[in-house]
């Protein structure tokens, strides 16, 4: 009979363990998604339901749509665009040498998401001000063409939550981009 009472107190303990490192650890957080469409493009994407977008189109650059990114439940800002590029890799390379980031980390690779190919890239940078910010930003060729999907999170941080990762394959694994 007195297995009973610590079997019940321990199951007890253990599920306030559970509940408490939850409530502590974002990366268990819900995070809710909703439908984006870029008409002119006929692309589909999932953000979450707590990002705010905002729109641009531009003619005669590399980039030729706009959209920034900001989710301040989630804390990150980022961007969708499309661009205009011939050489993704050569244009990846000359992009980062020509930044003014100091780049402390800064990792590329080839990838292939639902057919597309592309490349991923993780960085972080420090800034005059001793501030870190880093970034997951995502480079997908559309198929047959030189249109270049970029998808780009930022955090003011050193380090990029694993949280953040999560949420960003979940909207790379949605595109659609016909």
């Amino acid at each position: 009979m007195k297995k009973v009472p610590f079997l019940f107190i321990a199951l007890f303990i253990l599920l306030l363990i559970i509940l408490l490192t939850n409530l502590k650890n974002p990366t268990n957080q819900l995070v809710n998604f909703k439908n984006y469409y870029i008409k002119n493009f006929s692309l589909k994407i999932n953000l979450p339901e707590t990002t705010s977008t905002n729109e641009d189109y531009f003619s005669g650059s590399e980039i030729i749509f706009n959209c920034y990114l900001q989710d301040k439940s989630l804390n990150f800002n980022g961007y969708i665009q499309v661009w205009n590029i011939n050489d993704l890799n050569k244009f990846l390379e000359v992009s980062k040498n020509n930044s003014e980031f100091d780049f402390k980390l800064y990792n590329k690779e080839m990838i292939t998401i639902n057919s597309y190919n592309g490349f991923k890239v993780d960085w972080t940078a420090l800034f005059a001000n001793h501030s870190y910010t880093s970034g997951v930003e995502y480079f997908i060729t559309k198929k047959n063409s030189n249109m270049v999907l970029r998808v780009s999170l930022f955090v003011n941080q050193k380090d990029f939550p694993k949280q953040l990762e999560h949420t960003l394959n979940t909207i790379i694994n949605s595109i659609i981009w016909d």
